[in-house]
């Protein structure tokens, strides 16, 4: 961590970026028309990734399984998102997304469970502190630490890494996949109690977990290839899948209850 706020590259002189820098043509050697054409290709991935990872964030938060009572902006935070965005690029700085596991883990912090519930049942939301008090503050104490470098060079890289992991593992605990991996391992008359093991049969519950689990290992191993560039198109070939190729196996019905828009939702709604 350099000991003062500069740029990356230190022959910067302007924070400002000069997207008409004739030094391109001279290290590309094609004209600078040429590149700015062209690089409306890997803008339009980028932005569908971002896009999707905050649609899907805010799908997470708004799950009614949280009870939240405030509104949803998702129209505002993505043009908000943009404009940021679109400020960071100028200034040739990081771009900024949203974090699905730390969102998920701050929703955690704030949320006020039952104290008494039926035995073998897990508590239920009873609300959720609907504030923004600790998120300012959070990214108040994260700028502070700016002033301390050698506080923070002084942690262990394993102690970051440990902390990133345990963030990632917690997040896992409310997705329905992990409930259906879990079920692959499970004689069904244990199989818990909800929607879909009521409205789906055992072989399609375990065939389709496992084409999940199959095509997460493909998009992971992409991710870490070469053509990770080419990831955004990927997901959108997911989407087209469920919608096409995986609807001669199971019905729309059963679809929506393997993979419904808002995960956990379901479970809650047949218990009240």
């Amino acid at each position: 961590m350099p000991d003062t706020f500069r740029h990356t590259n230190v022959k910067r002189k302007s924070w400002l970026i000069d997207m008409f820098d004739t030094k391109v043509f001279n290290k590309y050697g094609v004209p600078i028309w040429v590149l700015a054409v062209s690089s409306v290709i890997p803008a339009f991935l980028v932005s569908v990734l971002i896009i999707m990872e905050s649609h899907l964030t805010g799908v997470l938060v708004n799950n009614p399984s949280h009870r939240l009572v405030k509104g949803c902006t998702p129209n505002w935070d993505t043009f908000l998102m943009g404009v940021i965005l679109l400020v960071c690029s100028l200034l040739g700085l990081p771009w900024l997304c949203a974090d699905s596991v730390r969102t998920m883990t701050h929703i955690k912090t704030l949320t006020v469970y039952s104290k008494y519930s039926a035995p073998g049942e897990k508590p239920r939301v009873l609300y959720i502190h609907e504030q923004r008090v600790t998120i300012v503050l959070v990214h108040i104490l994260v700028g502070l630490f700016l002033l301390f470098p050698d506080l923070i060079q002084s942690i262990p890289v394993a102690v970051l890494l440990g902390v990133f992991l345990f963030l990632g593992f917690i997040s896992l605990s409310g997705l329905q996949f992990v409930k259906r991996f879990e079920m692959l391992f499970m004689s069904s008359k244990y199989f818990p109690d909800y929607s879909f093991t009521r409205k789906v049969r055992t072989s399609k519950i375990h065939l389709f977990t496992i084409v999940q689990f199959i095509l997460a290992g493909i998009m992971f191993g992409i991710k870490l290839s070469p053509v990770s560039p080419l990831f955004p198109i990927c997901v959108i070939g997911l989407a087209l899948m469920r919608r096409y190729a995986m609807s001669r196996i199971w019905t729309e019905e059963e679809i929506n209850e393997l993979d419904p828009e808002e995960s956990g939702s379901e479970d809650d709604s047949d218990r009240e």
